[in-house]
Protein backbone atom coordinates (compact mmCIF):
# COMPACT_ATOMS: atom_id res chain seq x y z
CA UNK A 1 0.00 0.00 0.00
CA UNK A 2 2.82 2.08 0.80
CA UNK A 3 4.67 1.74 -2.43
CA UNK A 4 1.54 2.92 -4.03
CA UNK A 5 1.30 6.02 -2.30
CA UNK A 6 5.14 6.35 -2.91
CA UNK A 7 4.53 5.95 -7.03
CA UNK A 8 1.49 8.16 -6.87
CA UNK A 9 3.70 11.30 -5.05
CA UNK A 10 6.53 10.48 -7.41
CA UNK A 11 3.87 10.33 -10.48
CA UNK A 12 2.78 13.72 -9.20
CA UNK A 13 6.36 15.76 -8.55
CA UNK A 14 7.74 14.10 -11.79
CA UNK A 15 4.21 16.48 -13.54
CA UNK A 16 4.57 19.19 -11.63
CA UNK A 17 8.30 19.28 -12.90
CA UNK A 18 7.58 19.34 -16.19
CA UNK A 19 5.07 22.14 -15.90
CA UNK A 20 6.56 24.40 -13.37
CA UNK A 21 10.31 23.52 -12.49
CA UNK A 22 10.57 26.39 -9.37
CA UNK A 23 6.94 25.43 -7.20
CA UNK A 24 7.02 21.64 -8.21
CA UNK A 25 7.26 20.90 -4.23
CA UNK A 26 4.40 23.00 -3.10
CA UNK A 27 2.34 22.13 -6.18
CA UNK A 28 3.09 18.02 -5.50
CA UNK A 29 2.13 18.57 -2.13
CA UNK A 30 -0.98 20.50 -2.65
CA UNK A 31 -2.58 18.12 -5.04
CA UNK A 32 -1.14 15.12 -2.46
CA UNK A 33 -3.23 16.78 0.06
CA UNK A 34 -6.41 18.18 -1.36
CA UNK A 35 -7.25 14.67 -2.46
CA UNK A 36 -6.11 12.44 0.25
CA UNK A 37 -8.18 14.98 2.66
CA UNK A 38 -10.94 14.15 0.23
CA UNK A 39 -10.47 10.70 1.37
CA UNK A 40 -10.04 11.43 5.45
CA UNK A 41 -13.71 13.78 4.67
CA UNK A 42 -14.82 10.33 3.11
CA UNK A 43 -14.28 8.13 5.99
CA UNK A 44 -15.60 10.28 8.78
CA UNK A 45 -18.86 10.61 6.77
CA UNK A 46 -18.60 6.73 6.53
CA UNK A 47 -18.60 6.50 9.79
CA UNK A 48 -20.63 8.68 11.16
CA UNK A 49 -23.37 7.42 8.61
CA UNK A 50 -22.94 3.79 9.17
CA UNK A 51 -22.18 3.49 13.15
CA UNK A 52 -24.57 6.32 13.75
CA UNK A 53 -21.99 8.01 15.91
CA UNK A 54 -21.37 11.70 15.39
CA UNK A 55 -17.52 11.47 14.50
CA UNK A 56 -17.21 15.13 15.48
CA UNK A 57 -18.71 17.51 18.07
CA UNK A 58 -19.87 19.86 15.56
CA UNK A 59 -20.95 20.24 12.51
CA UNK A 60 -18.37 19.43 9.28
CA UNK A 61 -18.25 23.25 8.05
CA UNK A 62 -14.73 24.89 6.49
CA UNK A 63 -13.04 25.12 9.69
CA UNK A 64 -13.49 21.60 10.65
CA UNK A 65 -12.51 20.11 7.15
CA UNK A 66 -9.53 22.18 7.21
CA UNK A 67 -8.82 20.76 11.06
CA UNK A 68 -9.98 17.06 10.80
CA UNK A 69 -9.21 16.64 7.50
CA UNK A 70 -6.21 18.97 5.49
CA UNK A 71 -4.28 19.76 8.34
CA UNK A 72 -3.66 15.98 8.93
CA UNK A 73 -3.33 15.14 5.58
CA UNK A 74 -0.68 18.10 4.81
CA UNK A 75 1.28 16.93 7.95
CA UNK A 76 1.44 13.17 6.65
CA UNK A 77 2.09 14.19 3.29
CA UNK A 78 5.04 15.96 4.65
CA UNK A 79 6.03 13.38 6.46
CA UNK A 80 6.06 10.66 4.14
CA UNK A 81 7.72 12.88 1.33
CA UNK A 82 8.75 15.65 2.42
CA UNK A 83 10.76 15.33 5.53
CA UNK A 84 14.46 15.60 5.14
CA UNK A 85 13.95 15.53 1.61
CA UNK A 86 12.78 12.10 1.10
CA UNK A 87 11.55 13.36 -2.03
CA UNK A 88 15.12 12.59 -3.58
CA UNK A 89 15.33 8.91 -2.28
CA UNK A 90 11.81 8.55 -4.11
CA UNK A 91 12.32 10.41 -7.20
CA UNK A 92 15.75 8.04 -7.09
CA UNK A 93 13.77 4.81 -6.36
CA UNK A 94 10.53 5.24 -8.39
CA UNK A 95 9.80 6.70 -11.88
CA UNK A 96 7.21 8.27 -12.93
CA UNK A 97 4.48 6.28 -14.90
CA UNK A 98 2.98 9.29 -17.03
CA UNK A 99 -0.04 10.29 -14.72
CA UNK A 100 -1.52 6.46 -14.48
CA UNK A 101 -0.86 6.95 -10.94
CA UNK A 102 -2.32 10.16 -10.34
CA UNK A 103 -5.26 9.72 -12.29
CA UNK A 104 -6.29 5.96 -10.09
CA UNK A 105 -5.67 8.41 -6.70
CA UNK A 106 -7.80 11.32 -8.50
CA UNK A 107 -10.93 8.53 -9.71
CA UNK A 108 -10.66 6.82 -5.85
CA UNK A 109 -10.86 9.71 -3.79
CA UNK A 110 -13.35 11.30 -5.69
CA UNK A 111 -15.48 8.19 -5.57
CA UNK A 112 -15.21 7.61 -1.97
CA UNK A 113 -16.24 11.59 -1.69
CA UNK A 114 -19.35 10.51 -3.85
CA UNK A 115 -20.45 6.92 -2.21
CA UNK A 116 -19.67 8.57 0.95
CA UNK A 117 -22.08 11.64 0.35
CA UNK A 118 -24.75 9.61 -1.91
CA UNK A 119 -24.68 6.52 0.72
Amino acid sequence: MINFYYKTCVDFMVKAKSVDKENWRFASIMYLTSFLSLIFMSIFILVEKIFKIEVFAFKMNKIGIIIFCFIPALILNYLLVFYRKRYIYLLKNYEGSNGKYIIRFMLVSILMTLISIFY
